[in-house]
C-alpha cells in the first residue's frame, strides 16, 4: 500500500486540465489567505505514528520533513517545479525531475530510485504525457540513470472537469482504478504546481477520494476513506480502509 502521505499529496497537488494542451507549472490560488496544510499525523494499525511537517515559501512547497527520518525538498525554477529530492536518515534515495516543453506544458516524469547499499541496483522510470481533452494519455520506459528506453507500460487518465481523475488504464497487469471523491477541499488544494503530481501519482483532484476500485487481472480490490472536516470543508480527519481491512487514523493540521 503506498504511504498516505504520498496519497494526501497526490489528492491535492493538482492543476486544471482544461484545455488540449495539459497543465502547465502553475496551479493553486496562493496569496496570504491561502489554506495550507501544515502538519498531518498517521497512526498506523499497529499505533505506529507518522508525523509529517509542511514547510513553504509562499505557497510553494519547500520541505516535507517526516519522523521516519525522511524528508523531500522541492526545487523551483522560475513558476515550474522542477524537481523533488527523497533522503532518508541524510542518503538521497530517490530523485524526481519534471520537465516541460517551450509553451510550459508538464510533458515528462523521471523517477530516479537508488540503493545506498548496492548502486548497481539503481534504477529510473520516464513517463511521458500527452493530452486530448478529458483525456491524458502515458508511456513508461524504464532503464537506468541515464537512459530510459525499455518500454514497460501505455496507459490513459481520465478526468472531470474540475480536474479530478477519475479512472486510470494501464497496460501493465492489464490494471484499472476508478476513483469516486466527495465535494470539499483536499488538503493540497491551494500549494502551488498542484496538477504535477497528481498526474505523475496517477490520482488525485481538487477535492478528496473517498473510494478506490481496483481491478488487476481478474482481481479485484477496494479501499475506503471517510472524512470529518473543518469549517473550511478542508479534512480535519481520516480514515483510511485498505482491502484488507487495515485502518489507518489521519490527522490534518492547517
Amino acid at each position: 500500500m503506498k504511504k498516505i502521505v504520498l496519497l494526501v499529496m497526490a489528492m491535492g497537488l493538482f492543476a486544471s486540465c482544461s484545455n488540449d494542451d495539459g497543465p502547465s507549472g502553475t496551479g493553486g490560488n496562493g496569496g496570504t489567505s491561502a489554506t495550507l496544510l501544515k502538519k498531518t499525523i498517521e497512526t498506523a494499525p499497529d499505533g505506529t505514528e507518522l508525523i509529517s511537517t509542511y514547510i513553504y515559501e509562499g505557497n510553494k512547497i519547500t520541505t516535507i520533513n517526516h519522523n521516519n527520518g525522511t524528508i523531500e525538498n522541492y526545487a523551483y525554477q522560475g513558476n515550474f517545479l522542477t524537481e523533488i529530492r527523497h533522503y532518508k536518515d541524510g542518503g538521497l534515495i530517490r530523485k524526481e525531475t519534471f520537465l516541460y516543453d517551450s509553451n510550459g506544458t508538464f510533458g515528462a516524469h523521471i523517477d530516479y530510485n537508488y540503493d545506498l547499499a548496492n548502486p548497481v541496483n539503481n534504477n529510473a522510470v520516464r513517463t511521458d504525457y500527452s493530452y486530448n481533452g478529458n483525456k491524458v494519455n502515458f508511456a513508461q520506459f524504464t532503464g537506468d540513470d541515464s537512459n530510459q528506453t525499455n518500454a514497460y507500460q501505455t496507459g490513459t487518465l481520465t478526468l472531470v472537469s474540475n480536474g479530478n481523475i477519475i479512472k486510470f488504464e494501464g497496460s501493465a497487469g492489464n490494471k484499472t482504478i476508478n476513483y469516486s471523491y466527495d465535494v470539499k477541499n483536499s488538503p493540497l488544494k491551494e500549494a502551488y504546481a498542484y496538477g504535477i503530481l497528481a498526474l505523475t501519482q496517477f490520482e488525485g483532484g481538487v477535492n478528496n477520494v473517498t473510494s478506490t476500485l481496483v481491478s488487476q487481472n481478474g482481481t479485484t480490490g477496494n479501499t475506503l476513506t471517510t472524512y470529518t472536516y473543518n469549517n473550511k470543508d478542508y479534512p480535519a480527519t481520516a480514515v483510511h480502509t485498505t482491502t484488507n481491512s487495515s485502518v489507518y487514523n489521519i490527522q490534518y493540521f492547517y
